[in-house]
């Protein structure tokens, strides 16, 4: 679990620990979201010292969520069951990168507001010019955090979507490996063909068959005593090499 304190003096903080657990990461984005969202409710233009400190908190909590999200193996799997667990994690990990992005968005439109109510009543308040163009500066820091922010989802989203096509490709490729075609010639039903009438072939009319004829009876025994075997030696071999796909970050 992330730290997540408290003090009646000092800011709140967040430090990710370290995440061994890739289904871990959005709770700990949740966490750092709610830590976020009570310092900048902090804010006031008033008190610009205070608001670049919680600013500066604020950014090195997004790089640290960045950091977090990146070290972690988001493209590991080998089967089909850890591809869709992991296209279940990478698309919970990017709704949580993405509420977080709206929240940030959300004390940054807070603050412009905040600005301009601010700049309009600067005369009766006697807050200086310097304090409204400051609360600007900060709130372009903020928007900088969010375009960080909407990077590592877009990462996330690209994770997720290659892991839901891996599986269903592993899915498509072990429906075709059990893929019996001798069963099915052994279900299929026969009777039609046993009165069907008889076809006189010119290659194999007569006794003497001659080298054409013979070819052709060879070729059509051949292919009728091996098409079973063949068909399945082919879905194993491409079993064989599609079941170990190429990331795209190796292609």
């Amino acid at each position: 679990m992330a730290q997540e304190h408290m003090d009646d003096n000092a800011e709140m903080t967040w430090s990710p620990l370290d995440v061994t657990d890739i289904s871990k990461v959005a709770q700990e984005i949740r966490i750092a979201q709610r830590v976020v969202s009570a310092n900048m409710r902090r804010i006031t233009i008033d008190d610009m010292d205070g608001a670049r400190q919680i600013v500066t908190t604020v950014g090195n909590i997004v790089q640290l969520i960045h950091e977090m999200v990146m070290s972690c193996s988001i493209y590991k799997a080998d089967y089909t069951a850890e591809y869709n667990a992991m296209a279940i994690v990478t698309d919970e990990i990017q709704c949580a990168l993405w509420t977080f992005h709206q929240g940030l968005l959300d004390h940054r439109l807070r603050m412009l507001d905040l600005r301009r109510k601010y700049a309009r009543d600067r005369e009766r308040t006697g807050l200086s010019l310097e304090g409204v163009e400051s609360g600007f500066m900060l709130s372009m820091y903020i928007a900088s955090y969010e375009a960080m922010i909407l990077a590592t989802c877009d990462t996330m989203k690209a994770a997720s979507q290659w892991h839901h096509n891996m599986a269903i490709m592993s899915d498509s490729i072990n429906m075709a490996a059990s893929y019996d075609a001798a069963a099915e010639l052994d279900n299929a039903d026969l009777n039609e063909f046993e009165h069907a009438e008889d076809v006189t072939d010119p290659l194999t009319d007569g006794d003497d068959l001659g080298p054409l004829g013979t070819l052709h009876s060879h070729m059509a025994n051949s292919d009728l005593a091996s098409s079973a075997g063949e068909v399945a030696l082919n879905v194993e071999q491409v079993c064989e090499i599609t079941s170990t796909p190429k990331s795209p970050i190796d292609v």
